[in-house]
């Protein structure tokens, strides 16, 4: 999250927040960049991993709809949808 994000809704570094789309809903910790910019949450795409009891990273595919995509190819929108984050 972008640093002028992360101040204006009184979020730290490292703290767990909630990421909330139409799809889902998910825990995930924060990190505050300025590669991020502002208005726009990124989530790296290939995490979700459970591996032996413990969950690293978040599943993106959670949280987009499968009507949320190109509807030429039928390729979901992974890195445009629209989210809410919350403290817990």
């Amino acid at each position: 999250m972008n640093p002028g994000d992360a101040i204006s809704l009184e979020m730290s570094d490292g703290e767990t927040v909630t990421l909330s789309t139409e799809a889902a809903s998910v825990k995930i910790e924060l990190e505050i960049t300025n590669e991020t910019r502002k208005g726009q949450v990124l989530v790296p795409h290939g995490f979700g991993l459970k591996y032996k009891g413990v969950e690293y990273g978040v599943n993106v595919n959670r949280l987009t709809k499968s009507s949320h995509r190109d509807r030429l190819a039928g390729t979901p929108f992974h890195r445009y949808v629209p989210c809410r984050v919350e403290k817990i």
